[in-house]
């Protein structure tokens, strides 16, 4: 697993942005159990339709067969599986962009430098103006 360059970065973004550390090991459990629950409710899913195809009765019973208890828990399964597999990954890519921001921040500091602090406001109390393109340049 790649980490940041200190470790004191990724906590210190943590700490200004008031955000806690994910877990890791709960994004990869909640991917496991997803990845099982959608296999298992694809077995079922071909079992049933196996049993359809090999039964011998009328079309009523096929519909019954095909839209009863089993079926529909098995389709409930694999959405709830996929959303878990999901948000799992959902889970490792957030803790990879908190990885970069933390590297990006130690970048622009730069070695011994600090956050800057805000501008001092001016003496009515307002802060002075910034024209719309920026701080004016001297002329070349």
């Amino acid at each position: 697993m790649a980490t940041t360059h200190s470790p004191e970065s990724l906590d210190r973004l943590y700490r200004d942005l008031g955000f806690q550390p994910l877990s890791h090991w709960w994004g990869r459990g909640e991917m496991l159990i997803g990845l099982l629950g959608m296999a298992t409710s694809v077995c079922i899913m071909l079992f049933l339709a196996v049993e359809i195809l090999h039964g011998t009765g009328s079309k009523d019973t096929v519909a019954d067969r095909f839209f009863g208890g089993p079926a529909v828990g098995a389709i409930f399964l694999f959405a709830l599986g996929g959303y878990l597999t999901l948000a799992g990954h959902r889970r490792h890519i957030y803790e990879s962009n908190d990885r970069l921001t933390a590297y990006l921040a130690d970048l622009l500091r730069g070695p011994g430098r600090t956050v800057a602090a805000p501008e001092p406001a001016s003496p009515n109390g307002t802060a002075a103006p910034v024209p719309a393109n920026g701080p004016a340049a001297a002329p070349v």
